[in-house]
């Protein structure tokens, strides 16, 4: 199975941080159930709660694309825009993934294409 992932990097005004992540909450939740996503997370730096690290899973590019151009999507996160002052948009092919769940460790590997 393939992963693609977004990672998104946010920075807010000074003061904007817990109505950013309320923000963030509601966006997410609201589109939880969108088709093709698997996982989002919201983090901030250790070192500045100003800056956010919003990472998403989708199971391929094209869900990815075809809800990022949706008026879902432009609706949801209508109040994320407003409070951000910069932002910069990676995306990446999940290669591996380890997880612990229940004293056990799966691994995933997807192949180099």
């Amino acid at each position: 199975m393939s992963v693609f992932r977004v990672v998104l990097e946010m920075e807010v005004a000074a003061g904007d941080s817990e109505r950013f992540e309320q923000a963030w909450l509601d966006a997410a939740e609201s589109f939880v159930d969108a088709p093709g996503m698997i996982s989002q997370t919201l983090a901030t730096a250790s070192d500045d709660g100003r800056r956010f690290t919003i990472t998403s899973d989708w199971t391929d590019e094209q869900h990815f694309h075809r809800f990022e151009v949706s008026s879902r999507q432009h609706d949801c996160t209508a109040t994320l825009r407003a409070l951000r002052t910069s932002s910069v948009m990676r995306t990446q092919d999940v290669r591996a993934v380890v997880l612990r769940e229940a004293h056990t460790t799966a691994l995933t590997l997807e192949a180099s294409r």
